[in-house]
């Protein structure tokens, strides 16, 4: 928040305060999964982004909730480099809809991404 300090120029000389709050920026991202498509009990590490709309310099700090439809998964810290990272062995057979939801901050707003990840008793063998 910023004070601005505005003087208007009177018989009186009146000066006033007021409390701005600069708007928040958005905040872009993308999620990736490694390995992707995977296999049953197989580790899948879900990597967010989040960098800032203006400028695509990462953002360091809030945290990513990911979800595997409705359920949550689990939630990580967003780093210096601008990149939550959530590593999970409980993916079933079939297509996981994941969303990477990302809580924003006092400068940024809060953004979402999603990506399918499919697992298979076959995924990353060739045939």
């Amino acid at each position: 928040m910023y004070r601005l300090l505005i003087a208007l120029a009177t018989l009186a000389s009146t000066a006033r305060a007021f409390d701005m709050t600069p708007p928040r920026a958005d905040a872009t991202m993308y999620v990736v999964a490694s390995p992707s498509p995977s296999v049953p009990g197989e580790k899948v590490t879900f990597t967010a982004v989040v960098a800032s709309d203006v400028d695509a310099i990462p953002l360091a700090g809030g945290t990513v909730t990911f979800f595997d439809g409705a359920a949550q998964i689990g939630t990580a810290t967003v780093g210096d480099d601008g990149r939550a990272r959530l590593t999970i062995t409980t993916l079933a057979i079939g297509n996981h809809p994941i969303t990477a939801a990302y809580s924003g901050t006092d400068t940024h707003r809060a953004s979402a991404v999603g990506i399918d990840q499919f697992v298979d008793l076959r995924a990353g063998r060739s045939m």
